[in-house]
Parts: structure tokens; sequence; C-alpha cells
């Protein structure tokens, strides 16, 4: 199971999609039948965002605005057996607000369907022997230049109100086989969180499930002013970050700020690569890094936007996993910067501050 795209129900569909072409480089698409699934789509490699309006008259758009925040109403993912799927789905009880349906492409059809996922986020599974954007990319489209490296779909976090984690997780592994990698507590002198990563064994799908420990925590502030469970950030990821964050910095994107304590406390982590030559500009771009105590020199770079939209609720998440090869083959930057998780809560502490949410 892979992601396939992402669909954000927005307040002005038109101006978003323009800021996705303006800002990250991505470029709008259009394919015989996709109005069926959204009313805008852009498009950079395989990542494929989905974006509609209230006015777009779509039902469930429109009621997804009435009650939640804007943001992610549906994270759709590619699957290799639809009919398996919506069986399991319907004799565990689950609800289908889609039947199967079939897409014309450029590439033939694809059959999907819809389900409702946990909280405000729904799941659209796609059966193709091709990933979306390869279906409605017109072979005479050539692909763009531009300047963002963009890669894949990194995961996409979940949060649920406390006391729903082990029944979030359970619903994810039980209905579409995802299974657990991970699991964080988190806490500071303020506030906390718990987290479980599930990831599925057949594909990149990765959903990280956290639920707030304080009642003040940022996952409750999410929960507070989404007026419930939905996707709070998805990280996407990129080729080159430091690269990244200078160019959107450039076009007046605004990132959580770190603060030069963070650089100093790294330099004194174990396995520190010292000779790396690239300090200076993550310093400079105030990126955080991670890395395992066993190879320094895969290290995962991470940083996190400003809430996009007029709640505090969802942002970006931009992350780089760097690689080498070893003896035993390829190595490459796992996990979710562990080692930030306190560094990145106060960070988003400090926030809350600012915005009165936390004293």
């Amino acid at each position: 199971m892979n992601f396939e795209y992402l669909h954000l129900f927005l307040k002005n569909a038109a101006v978003w999609r323009d800021w996705f072409i303006e800002k990250l480089d991505f470029r709008p698409i259009a394919g015989e039948g996709l109005h069926s699934l959204g009313e805008f789509a852009v498009q950079y490699g395989p990542i494929v965002i989905l974006l509609s309006s209230e006015s777009s008259g779509r039902p469930e758009v429109h009621k997804f605005l009435q009650t939640y925040a804007e943001g992610i109403g549906d994270v759709a993912f590619r699957v290799p057996n639809l009919d398996v799927i919506v069986a399991r789905v319907r004799a565990l009880g689950g609800k289908i607000s889609e039947p199967i349906h079939a897409l014309p492409t450029y590439t033939g059809s694809l059959r999907w369907c819809r389900i409702r996922g946990w909280g405000s986020v729904s799941h659209t599974l796609i059966e193709s022997p091709l990933t979306l954007a390869a279906s409605l990319s017109h072979p005479s489209q050539a692909a763009p230049s531009a300047a963002l490296p963009w890669l894949s779909i990194d995961h996409a976090v979940l949060n649920v109100p406390t006391g729903e984690l082990e029944d979030a997780v359970n619903w994810y592994t039980t209905y579409l086989g995802f299974t657990q990698q991970q699991q964080f507590l988190i806490k500071t002198p303020r506030s906390g969180l718990r987290s479980t990563v599930l990831k599925h064994p057949n594909g990149n799908a990765t959903l990280p499930i956290n639920e707030p420990t304080s009642p003040n925590s940022q996952i409750q502030e999410f929960i507070d002013q989404h007026q419930g469970a939905g996707i709070q950030h998805v990280a996407l990821k990129t080729q080159n970050l430091v690269q990244t964050i200078a160019v959107l910095r450039q076009r007046g994107l605004s990132f959580l700020s770190v603060p030069d304590i963070y650089y100093q406390q790294l330099q004194s982590r174990p396995g520190f690569w010292q000779e790396a030559g690239d300090w200076g500009a993550i310093t400079q771009q105030q990126i955080l890094v991670d890395w395992p105590a066993a190879d320094a020199q895969t290290r995962l770079l991470q940083t996190f936007t400003q809430p996009l939209f007029d709640k505090p609720t969802f942002f970006w998440e931009f992350i780089e996993r760097q690689s080498r090869m070893t003896p035993a083959g390829m190595r490459r930057a796992d996990g979710f910067g562990e080692g930030n998780f306190q560094a990145l809560f106060e960070a988003i502490e400090r926030e809350q501050q600012l915005r009165g949410s936390l004293q």
C-alpha cells in the first residue's frame, strides 16, 4: 500500500492551487475523469495533491468544512486488490462512503472507492498498475524544470484525542493491514504526547498517530482547533533540504524557529560528524538534524513550516533522508528524528505561548 495523493478541503482551492505552483514548483494537471476525484490537481513527479473548495458542490467537502478546520480530508492509497480490501472493510463493519467506480485515464481506466478513516479523515483506495501521477499525465507533457528536488510523500501524521490512540492504531492495523514500527513518549515541564508509528509492510505508506498526554499539549490544541481527530501534518521528502529551505524562505515561507543552543548541544551528541561541510548552512536555515549513534553519516534532516491556515492546525514537514554505501550495502536514514523530538516539541510550545494557548 503506497501513498497515492492528498486531498485538501479548503475555503478557496484556486488560491492554494496557485500557492503550490508558485511556492513549491508543482504544476497543474488535468485528466479525463479527474473531476470525479477533486476540483483541482497539482503534481510534482509522483506527488499528487488534489484541492477542492466548499463551493465546488462536493458533499464530502461541504460536510468536512462545516465541522473541521481547513486541511487534509482524504489520504489516498494505491492498493493491489481493491475487492479484497472492500470486502474486509464491509465484513468488519466499516463504512464505504463511495462504492467502487471506474476512472478513465490516458493509460486506460483505474478503479477506486472511498472509505471512512479515523476522525475527519477519509481514504480513497485506488487499484491501478500505474500511479495516479503517471495515469493522469498526458504523454506529450514534459516534466517541468524546477528548483525544488521533491521526491515523494514521506509520511502523514494523524492526531487523535486522549484515549483514542490504541483504538486508532487497531483500526489501521485491522482494516488496512498496517503494522506497528515504533512508539514514543515525549514530555516537557509543560506538556507531552504519546505516539505510535504505523507502516504498511507492502509499500511506502507510513502513518504516525499522536495523542496528547496533557490538556495543554500541542496535540490537544490541534484537537480543539480542528474539532476532532485529523491530519496534523504531512512530510514531503526532498533530495536536498538545505537548498530547498533556502529557496522556500526566499519565496516567503515561514518556518519554526530553532534556538542557537540546539546547534551547540548538537556538537556534543555522540557521533557528531564534524567533517561534514554543511553545518553552517544547516544552522543558517535552522534545520533539525538527527542520526543513529552507530552511523552519524546517515543523517536525517527536517524542518517544519508555520501553520498554513487560519487556525494552528495543518502544517508541512520537509525532510531529507541521507544515505551512504557500506560494506553491507546501502544504508539510509530511517526513523522520524527521534533525537529532535524534544527540541521540536519545545519549539512548537514557544509558538503556542505566542498564541496564548500555553502558559
